[in-house]
């Protein structure tokens, strides 16, 4: 009777390997409870363009035009939400006396949704969201890298990516478009018709031209048969 060597669980690369991707992924999760905490614990300095989407999603609820709202009506906006005036959030002067929010009529209605919650909870929901799409996005993005070695390095990099976090801080609207690129891409990798089709379609309602931009980009960049 013929006997194996066994060979020592600590020549096992494998082993290893899950063991990097369990610590990175616990780092990345750390990292995100960590930034969101940082960013609740004081919403009214942050979330700048969230206050603009909260602004004008209250404006829909009140059937006013979000395309051309007076200043006037956003100044009372501002302060019956946030009992702030429009500088003191840290919003931009306007430069006419009516200002417009160039989103597509689908995102018009999420931010209208968001103004029936108050203030304070909308930009919870937006946080959370925001942090959900980007942890969506990255755990995509490192299932699609073919060494596997890289994954955990990936997951590493993003815990510590500034300019994702200025992103989130800001209140703006760049991880749900991320999530749905990345959605594309993994539908377009996978052959999965229908996937591919939401995920561009998430991004684009938002901003069609970096979307239609990176799309390009990826095609240009494909090998002939991938």
């Amino acid at each position: 009777m013929s006997t194996r060597s066994i060979q020592p669980l600590w020549h096992n690369k494998d082993i290893y390997l899950r063991i990097l991707k369990i610590v990175s992924v616990a780092i990345f999760l750390a990292s995100q409870a960590t930034w969101l905490a940082v960013i609740l614990l004081d919403p009214s300095n942050r979330l700048t363009d969230f206050h603009i989407y909260d602004v004008f999603g209250q404006a829909i609820r009140e059937g006013y035009d979000p395309y051309a709202l007076h200043i006037q009506d956003a100044n009372r906006i501002v302060a019956e939400r946030w009992g702030l005036t429009w500088r003191q959030l840290a919003l931009p002067d306007p430069v006419a006396d009516t200002l417009a929010l160039h989103y597509s009529p689908p995102v018009q209605l999420l931010f209208s949704a968001l103004a029936n919650l108050s203030p304070l909870r909308g930009a919870m929901v937006w946080t959370l969201a925001s942090f959900v799409a980007y942890t969506l996005s990255v755990l995509v993005i490192s299932r699609m890298v073919l060494e596997h070695w890289i994954e955990p390095m990936l997951l590493v990099l993003a815990s510590v990516l500034i300019p994702a976090f200025q992103v989130v801080s800001g209140g703006q609207v760049g991880m749900f478009m991320l999530l749905g690129m990345s959605l594309a891409l993994w539908g377009w990798r996978k052959d999965i018709p229908w996937l591919t089709g939401l995920g561009a379609s998430v991004a684009l309602m938002f901003k069609p031209l970096p979307v239609v931009m990176a799309f390009v980009g990826f095609v240009l960049i494909q090998e002939p048969g991938t």
